[in-house]
């Protein structure tokens, strides 16, 4: 591998890490420790006798896990959110921004398309075979293809969409800084930061509608929260900019902790209630701990193909394996009610369905983007695809 894959390489692997650690999550432990869940999202059957012995087990450890506030799927979520921040600028130094809005275009929607196509075939399938009515019209599948339906108080198609609409607003940010060519400045960054957690917090605190005015107060709710979640991104970019040589570790250091305490504002006065503020709070923390520790021994991080492939599937995978996965889980399990086999079988199926996606949809469409993109210069290519991250 070449010299400057090895250097970069943390980042890769960690993206194959975090899609394992929500796949995981999702279905070796969400499915059996929150059924109710399960069949809310997914419309599934109820089932008792989820293989019981592997049932408590699996329940056990979930809710262990959620006591001492580290949620596996939020940690792998705030890997990918560090990882955009840490990647994305690549993009944005290589690219007109013309170029870099293309590239995203061809790069998130195709993929996110064809997976809401799948997701709805299986749940139609689902549904005629168990003889209940079909859930989502074209108003839900509009609004998640877009991915404005959180907005507008639709639900998604498939839950895991939700990080992709915050994508959304750091590619947005990081353009237009990167268009005025300040997106390097350590003020810039903080007060990024800054003017998004006042955001966030002052968006959470309006006071409610007197009146029956649902589309806002979702609105207000979700832009609250997808505001926070841009500033846990920034961390990434100033990764990002000590990786390039632009800042000193002190500069790094001192912006990344300013940007974390920033976010435990927003976790701590702005719009989560409950236990949230700690779920979040604690699992970001862990992954911020991982991703700056294996930064710090990037160069000596041995080349793993198996991960290095998960992390090239790794978005179709987190579109497809929640729901899809649930509806194959639940049906494997009315058939072989057996927990050692219906898992490996799901996964499988998952896994092979993200593959095909990737090589039909994902990396064609990539190409398209590439070639389509105006004032794009592939001549500073870095060793790692700036592409979407999977949340």
């Amino acid at each position: 591998m070449e010299q400057g894959v090895r250097r970069v390489w943390f980042a890769q692997a960690l993206g194959g890490v975090a899609c394992l650690i929500i796949v995981v999550e999702h279905l070796g432990l969400e499915f059996f420790a929150e059924p109710g869940v399960v069949r809310q999202l997914a419309l599934t059957p109820q089932q008792p006798g989820l293989s019981e012995g592997a049932s408590n087990v699996q329940t056990t450890i979930f809710e262990w896990l959620h006591s001492v506030h580290l949620w596996p799927g939020l940690f792998g979520v705030a890997l990918f959110f560090l990882i955009s921040g840490f990647v994305i600028p690549f993009s944005l130094e290589r690219n007109s921004v013309g170029g870099f809005f293309t590239r995203r275009l061809f790069r998130l929607y195709p993929t996110l398309w064809v997976a809401i196509g799948v997701t709805l075939a299986v749940l139609a399938v689902q549904a005629w075979a168990l003889g209940t009515g079909f859930a989502y019209g074209a108003g839900e599948a509009g609004s998640s293809a877009v991915l404005v339906g959180v907005y507008l108080g639709r639900p998604w198609v498939d839950p895991v969409y939700w990080t992709l609409a915050i994508e959304e607003i750091f590619y947005v940010i990081a353009a237009l800084c990167a268009w005025r060519g300040v997106l390097h400045r350590p003020v810039t960054v903080m007060m990024l930061g800054a003017a998004l957690t006042t955001a966030s917090v002052g968006i959470a605190r309006m006071a409610a509608p007197t009146t029956s005015v649902p589309a806002f107060w979702y609105l207000r709710t979700h832009a609250a929260r997808n505001a926070a979640f841009v500033v846990f991104i920034l961390i990434g970019v100033a990764f990002h900019e000590h990786y390039r040589g632009s800042w000193r570790t002190g500069t790094s250091i001192a912006v990344g902790a300013g940007l974390a305490g920033l976010f435990a504002v927003c976790l701590y006065h702005g719009p989560f209630p409950d236990d949230q503020p700690e779920a979040f709070g604690v699992s970001s923390l862990a992954a911020l701990g991982l991703f700056g520790g294996l930064y710090l021994v990037r160069d000596r991080l041995r080349y793993v193909r198996s991960l290095d492939w998960l992390a090239d599937v790794s978005y179709p995978l987190y579109l497809v394996h929640t729901i899809v996965g649930w509806v194959l889980m639940s049906a494997l399990h009315r058939l072989i009610p057996s927990y050692a086999v219906v898992l490996p079988l799901t996964l499988a199926a998952v896994v092979g369905l993200a593959w095909a996606i990737h090589r039909w949809v994902e990396l064609p469409t990539t190409r398209l983007g590439r070639r389509l993109s105006p004032g794009s210069s592939d001549a500073s290519e870095p060793p790692v695809d700036a592409s979407v991250i999977r949340g």
